[in-house]
């Protein structure tokens, strides 16, 4: 891969691809360039690197963001964040230019920059859990596929988490994930491994939504019919919604299921759902899936002919960090649920996210039917977050880490 030579934290595989992005680059190229020249913690003493590193980053971000007009959350962070630094005094390329920087030879996503650093790394600043972790997240990247499961139906309370998931309801998962891998193992060795951690990864919505229906609908195996909103969808959601088969194929009795993805974010279809039942095993038994997508906040969506024709019998949220993002909007949104006394769940990165999330609704007076706790079907794949560690919490963040549940007031605020 071809660096940016102006920039250099783009990387291109091939000229004609650089030729392809420069429109898109060129307004961010100059704003990179300028990231490049805040240079300046690394003299600091030893025990304070990490929350020096941790400010300038947050600075580096605003340059970005103030001139192209993006948000934190974007893409620009981690063209910054996840460059290469020394795990050790965390210079980096464009504080030490004159370094060679070393790759861990296992994980190989980590560096450090100089003798003195590399005689500490594994000692003082890379663990062997920050190495298995980071080790994980490039076998991921290196190989971005996904693999559809088809299980029966078993009600997730019954299973202990994704080992007994595999075991008992897809006991040839291990064989597909060594078949789908095989013509990509000469270029990624853990091809199989990225297989299995994708494929649970695309299915943790799912087993997560189907864990939430057996909590809220006590009839779940025996309705005919389902409506779920997702509230404040965005990109992952979407990326997923095939996985929405999957409740087809979980509920015996299951003949409709229509999937509604409401979200600032979401791109609008411009109708009232398309049927997406898969060919061999749904369409001939009558099943049909509508995936309807509006580009709007939940609580201007509940106003619309489409929710009053289409109303919830779940609302869920993905890894909302409602509690700290958009909390003026989401207690709109969230108004609107707590007063049809729906069920909702909702997932979060981590405790600390869960946390913040549950206290914004306490002071909305929710009524939980389930507390803030670990969900076994989260996601399985890290995503590491440098700093976390200073608040003696988790090291890295999952996909729908927790998980908690609400429906309508409690009898105090009734």
């Amino acid at each position: 891969m071809q660096r940016c030579s102006n920039c250099k934290r783009v990387f291109y595989c091939s000229p004609a691809c650089q030729r392809d992005d420069w429109s898109a680059h060129k307004a961010e190229c100059k704003q990179l360039k300028k990231v490049n020249e805040k240079r300046g913690h690394w003299l600091a003493d030893a025990s304070q690197r990490l929350r020096h590193f941790q400010v300038e980053q947050a600075l580096r971000y605003l340059v970005v963001a103030d001139a192209v007009g993006t948000n934190p959350y974007s893409r620009y962070p981690p063209l910054i964040s996840f460059g290469r630094k020394c795990q050790v005094c965390f210079r980096t390329e464009f504080h030490a230019p004159e370094h060679d920087f070393t790759p861990c030879p296992k994980c190989k996503l980590a560096w450090w920059c100089s003798p003195e650093c590399g005689a500490i790394f594994t000692d003082v600043a890379h663990t062997a859990e920050h190495c298995k972790d980071l080790s994980i997240v490039r076998t991921v990247d290196c190989f971005q596929a996904t693999v559809d499961l088809h299980p029966v139906y078993i009600p997730p309370s019954s299973l202990s988490g994704w080992k007994d998931y595999k075991k008992r309801i897809f006991p040839e998962f291990d064989f597909a994930a060594d078949v789908t891998s095989w013509e990509f193992r000469r270029a990624v060795p853990n091809a199989a491994q990225a297989v299995d951690l994708l494929a649970t990864e695309s299915t943790s919505i799912v087993a997560t939504l189907l864990s939430a229906l057996d909590i809220a609908i006590p009839n779940l195996a025996r309705r005919k019919s389902l409506c779920i909103h997702v509230a404040g969808a965005a990109e992952r959601e979407l990326e997923t919604q095939g996985m929405g088969e999957e409740l087809l194929h979980y509920l015996p009795k299951l003949k409709t299921l229509t999937m509604i993805y409401v979200g600032p974010e979401v791109w609008d279809n411009g109708s009232e759902g398309h049927n997406f039942a898969c060919m061999k095993e749904c369409l001939p038994q009558g099943r049909r899936r509508f995936s309807i997508r509006r580009t709007m906040t939940y609580h201007a969506f509940t106003q619309t002919s489409t929710f009053r024709v289409n109303p919830p019998d779940l609302v869920a949220g993905f890894n909302t960090g409602m509690g700290e993002v958009d909390t003026v909007s989401w207690r709109n949104s969230l108004r609107v649920v707590l007063d049809r006394n729906v069920p909702a769940v909702f997932t979060a990165y981590s405790m600390m996210e869960g946390r913040d999330d549950t206290r914004l609704l306490r002071s909305m007076d929710a009524h939980f039917i389930k507390g803030l706790e670990r969900n076994k079907w989260r996601g399985p794949i890290p995503k590491p977050r440098e700093g976390l560690e200073l608040l003696a919490v988790e090291s890295s963040h999952y996909t729908n880490n927790y998980y908690f549940m609400i429906k309508g007031r409690s009898a105090s605020y009734i």
